[in-house]
């Protein structure tokens, strides 16, 4: 009897020490629920059993048998099934059912818990007063403890040791891969990111020998081209871009230089152009710009030259399946020692949209195209306005069996002074790859024909306008025809023997469409009329190139282009066989 009064005196203590106790030390304080039925306390159900054992368990307390009044400090308690797979970082560990016995009401464990004592402090508990004693076991008013920590917090700081690294690897940012600088972009680091500049350098040796057909002019010179540019992307849809260009030719045996080798320091490109993501797709450019449509048969920026430009105003509009380009604009004119500036009297606008949803894997891309110019000669020496409409639409595409194709039919309308235009043009392309291999052999079939002007003095025009092309190599790599008066019969190979290295092959039978008109060059110069020829027949060109790129930065290309003259320039010239070889390297930085 007087063990029992000191022991429960002892426990009295002990439970009046509890709150001092639990914030300077490790000890751990537990007070369980009776295992005799209680009516007068609040019933305990599974539920609230699993929430209690949680709690202790995210504080670092484990549960002890009734006759562990006083125990040692806790050996590692052995592992559920459940401690296999790491538990999230927010989880909490439930404790081990062996470990987790019901003692009977009101009796407390003393335990020292390793958990808890690396904590700075332990979190408040307060005894409740309001709890009814047990009559069945005479004990004291049970102290049930109230946590204000977030329990969350510190459920995650329980966790099992092995999900930390897992978290921390998660939440490590991914660093992002970029390609080295070259160049001068290495003098952009220190800039202002939004800031982007640029240089390009084209040089290109290359030799006209027996050129009788473009007035005798035999020669070989070096093409010197160098391009500055600078980017300023002023707001997310707003940038500003202007290029400078000087172009010089050395060694051309010819005191006139054309503008179409050498155009001394000039401003190229200088526009703004803004872009809204949230007018679905709407877009607006002005200024001094390049316009390439489609496979530029038409229009483009004739990059082999001194290449063209335009001082426009540009309208895009990009939709799934739809895109389109409509465009006001003046050429701009190469002037030597001079502002280069835009064509007084002339104006060229278009609208051109790309389909790509209306055939499968292939894409019909329809256009309009008006030339207006002020004052124009007509075929019997009348002077007035000029209005050149250009209505037509291209195809290309996938078929079966490793086959593709090309198409491309415009005709014009309008009037040249009071001569009427009536016009036309098509251009007819097949290819094959022959095996889907990393060499890519591929064969290709063309046809292209556009009309000729077979009465120059009935008051209609029926030559077909090519307007301001990129033609190199579409109807031979020397240049000597273009899209006007014509027809070209053309069988060609292509071949990727590595993969940097891009080898072709191309043969070309040239016609006019009639010897009533001349033979016109790439650039849309008539250069041979003799309208008393009795052959059509201009001559066989092949051709031969290679491009071998190292990086996105450097190419270099080597070709020569063979033109066989045949009858009608015989008859016209004094040429035999045209040469035109030439070596190219691109660099950019």
């Amino acid at each position: 009897m007087r063990t029992h009064t000191i022991v429960v005196v002892a426990l009295l203590g002990l439970q009046l020490a509890r709150p001092a106790l639990a914030q300077t030390s490790g000890w751990d304080f537990s007070s369980k629920a009776s295992a005799v039925k209680d009516t007068a306390a609040p019933k305990e159900t599974s539920a609230s059993k699993e929430t209690a054992v949680a709690k202790r368990a995210a504080w670092g307390f484990a549960e002890a048998r009734p006759a562990d009044a006083v125990k040692a400090p806790a050996e590692k308690p052995a592992q559920t099934a459940h401690a296999a797979t790491p538990a999230p970082s927010h989880a909490v560990t439930p404790a081990s059912p062996k470990s987790a016995p019901v003692i009977p009401r009101g009796g407390v464990v003393l335990q020292w818990s390793t958990a808890s004592a690396v904590r700075a402090s332990a979190p408040d508990v307060k005894p409740e007063a309001d709890l009814k004693a047990d009559p069945a076991v005479n004990a004291e008013p049970d102290a049930k403890p109230n946590v204000k920590a977030d329990v969350k917090a510190e459920a995650a700081a329980a966790a099992p040791k092995a999900a930390a690294p897992a978290v921390a690897q998660a939440a490590k940012p991914v660093e992002v891969r970029r390609p080295q600088p070259t160049g001068l972009e290495r003098l952009s680091d220190d800039w202002p990111k939004a800031v982007k500049v640029g240089v390009q350098y084209r040089g290109r040796a290359e030799e006209q020998r027996g050129s009788a057909a473009t007035n005798g002019r035999d020669d070989g010179y070096y093409l010197n081209r160098i391009r500055l540019e600078a980017t300023v992307n002023i707001a997310p849809w707003l940038k500003g871009y202007a290029q400078v260009q000087d172009a010089q030719t050395l060694g051309y045996n010819v005191a006139a230089q054309p503008t179409s080798l050498t155009n001394t320091f000039d401003l190229r490109q200088g526009y703004v152009e803004a872009r809204w993501p949230s007018a679905n797709g709407f877009g607006v450019r002005v200024g001094r710009q390049e316009i390439n449509l489609g496979e530029q048969r038409l229009v483009g920026s004739s990059e082999w030259t001194t290449a063209r430009s335009f001082d426009a105003v540009r309208v895009f509009v990009t939709q799934p399946g739809v895109q389109v380009d409509a465009f006001v604009s003046s050429v701009v004119v190469l002037q030597q020692n001079a502002f280069d500036r835009w064509k007084p009297g002339e104006t060229f606008s278009g609208t051109y949209v790309s389909l790509s949803r209306l055939v499968p894997k292939g894409v019909i891309e329809p256009y309009v195209l008006a030339r207006l110019q002020n004052s124009v000669t007509g075929e019997l020496g009348s002077v007035g306005d000029g209005a050149t409409y250009t209505f037509g639409a291209r195809a290309l595409g996938a078929l079966p069996r490793r086959f593709d194709y090309g198409v491309e039919v415009a005709a014009q309308r309008g009037h040249i002074s009071t001569d009427a235009i009536a016009a036309w043009a098509g251009h007819y392309a097949l290819g094959w790859t022959l095996a889907p291999s990393a060499l890519k052999p591929r064969l290709v079939a063309e046809f292209n024909h556009a009309s000729g002007d077979d009465n120059p003095s009935d008051g209609r025009r029926r030559t077909f306008d090519q307007l301001y092309p990129t033609n190199h190599n579409k109807y031979g790599l020397g240049d000597q025809m273009g899209w006007r008066n014509m027809r070209d019969a053309m069988v060609g190979f292509e071949l990727l023997p590595v993969a940097k290295l891009k080898l072709s092959a191309n043969a070309h039978r040239l016609f006019l469409a009639t010897t009533a008109d001349g033979l016109y060059t790439a650039g849309g110069v008539q250069k041979v009329l003799n309208r008393q020829a009795t052959s059509r027949t201009v001559g066989t060109e092949l051709d031969l190139q290679a491009v071998y790129a190292f990086s996105k930065e450097l190419s270099l290309g080597a070709g020569v282009g063979t033109l066989f003259a045949g009858d009608y320039l015989a008859q016209s010239t004094s040429t035999g066989t045209l040469w035109t070889p030439y070596v190219m390297w691109n660099i950019k930085f």
